[in-house]
């Protein structure tokens, strides 16, 4: 019995020697940082120990992440690791940027900061919504008679992701159903939505939707137009059956807002084009910098940070485009910028489309009866982005009305 007790008492010394000696190795070499300019993010703060903390897990949690940002040599294993994208999905944090961010709760238009992509969040707001619903349903209301009314509403990139990040935005399914159920019973109402979730069963998502901007790919697009042009009776177009030029290093829009640069890792897109061969737009008005109204016959490839662009140049007051089936239909779309590949996609099968974004048309009631009087308008589209996400464009529909 007293060679067992002096064992345990040698077990607990020598135990206690250990444990001091990893201690005071790892103070020596302990990172007290509160930064990580590598990772440009701030680390973890050593977390106060409760009693509910303890019990809950939470405590476990936040003394894991504290250890792990602030264990000595951690630049040094950084710079060893493999790859800097695969590093950061273990040490990085997601974060929520945006209106709200300073409260943590999520808002329109905010976005979800990942390590190797950026998301637009879908918030629903029930006034800004019912704001929609009223304004387009008096527009519909407000077209001559014998043209065909329709709208459609689509998906962005956060609606197909991982459960662990959808969590943070509202279900389009439903809002998009919602907005539906909502217009009138007159409009055909197109599902896109079927179309472009049937696309993320065979292609990768960064396939379908760029990694640091918020619209879809060119790809993605055809399988949203095809929904369209089914609904129409036209048939249905293959990307692959048009010739693929990809252009590299796309940084998109979301990269540019939040203020990202080469330090924070992201890999840039491909930008694909389908050359579908579309003509140059007939008439591109715009205004310039004195705010008077100009018209401008320049088409563009521009596969830098606003490579975006190459489909439709832009976003403008409105587009006018010189479809190839002469004879054809005339469409005239009120649309946001996911319209400008969709549209690509459509030329073929109509003889004028005309496009309007409302963020940039500046013109009254007037001036769109013109336009769909000019152009022998036979079929009206509001074309969007699920609109919770489209935070100026509820407001401005008022102007195509008074």
């Amino acid at each position: 019995m007293k060679n067992k007790g002096v064992l345990v008492l040698c077990t607990v010394i020598i135990t206690g020697f250990l444990l001091c000696t990893f201690v005071i190795t790892m103070y020596a070499f302990w990172d007290t940082k509160t930064i990580s300019e590598k990772e440009n993010r701030r680390l973890s703060e050593k977390p106060e120990l409760t009693v509910a903390g303890w019990f809950d897990g939470k405590y476990t949690l936040e003394l894991s992440s504290f250890l792990n940002d602030h264990i000595g040599g951690r630049n040094e294993i950084l710079d060893m690791a493999s790859g800097y994208q695969s590093l950061l999905k273990q040490s990085q944090n997601m974060e929520i940027r945006g209106n709200n961010a300073d409260n943590g709760n999520a808002d329109m238009s905010d976005n979800l900061i990942l390590n190797d992509r950026i998301l637009m969040l879908n918030i629903k707001n029930r006034e800004y919504n019912e704001k929609f619903v009223k304004n387009a349903n008096k527009i519909y209301k407000s077209l001559p008679k014998g043209i065909e009314k329709y709208l459609v509403l689509s998906p962005s990139r956060i609606e197909f992701e991982e459960e662990q990040y959808k969590k943070y935005s509202d279900s389009q399914k439903k809002s998009i159903a919602y907005l539906y159920q909502k217009i009138s019973n007159d409009v055909t109402k197109i599902d896109t939505y079927t179309y472009v979730e049937s696309a993320t069963k065979s292609y990768d998502l960064n396939e379908l939707y760029f990694r640091t901007d918020h619209h879809w790919t060119h790809l993605c697009s055809a399988y949203a137009a095809n929904a369209i042009l089914q609904t129409m009776g036209f048939k249905m177009k293959n990307p692959d059956d048009y010739v693929k030029t990809r252009y590299g290093d796309f940084l998109g829009y979301l990269y540019a807002f939040n203020n990202m640069t080469e330090e924070d890792g992201y890999v840039p897109d491909d930008l694909d084009v389908y050359d579908i061969g579309m003509d140059v737009p007939e008439e591109i008005h715009t205004f310039d910098e004195n705010g008077n109204s100009v018209v401008i016959n320049e088409f563009v490839n521009d596969p830098s940070r606003a490579g975006y662009y190459t489909f439709v140049r832009g976003s403008y007051s409105h587009v006018i485009i010189d479809g190839k089936k002469e004879g054809g239909k005339n469409l005239l779309m009120l649309n946001d910028s996911y319209a400008n590949t969709l549209v690509t996609w459509l030329t073929e099968d109509y003889d004028t489309i005309v496009m309007i974004d409302p963020r940039y048309y500046k013109g009254g009631k007037k001036e769109f009866e013109a336009l769909l009087k000019e152009n022998d308008i036979n079929q009206f589209m509001i074309c969007l982005c699920d609109v919770s996400t489209q935070v100026a464009l509820a407001g401005e529909l008022e102007n195509f009305t008074k």
